[in-house]
């Protein structure tokens, strides 16, 4: 699965803070265009630093919007982290 990090804590986070969310797996290039036209609400990304394709954000009305990592949320993704490490590869 292309960048499964991102995808099993976007499904973690929803979850544990109770949202229903329609995720879909598009690559940035293209999220950020659909993003810029208002066909999608969000962009989740767990990414290191630096972050290339972030970095060529040059619309103003985008901005980026912290998000809590409080104990239950924590808890959920050390869970799903230390499952997805006894699926053999």
């Amino acid at each position: 699965m292309p960048d499964a990090s991102t995808f099993v804590t976007s499904i973690t986070y929803s979850s544990v803070s109770g949202s229903s969310r329609n995720l879909l797996y598009i690559e940035p290039r293209l999220a950020l265009e659909k993003l810029s036209k208002g066909e999608i609400d969000a962009i989740v990304a767990v990414e290191g630093k630096p972050l290339q394709w972030l970095s060529q954000v040059r619309d103003p009305n985008l901005h980026l919007v912290p998000v809590g990592y409080e104990k239950p949320l924590q808890q959920e993704i050390s869970a799903v982290h230390a499952f997805i490490a006894t699926i053999p590869t």
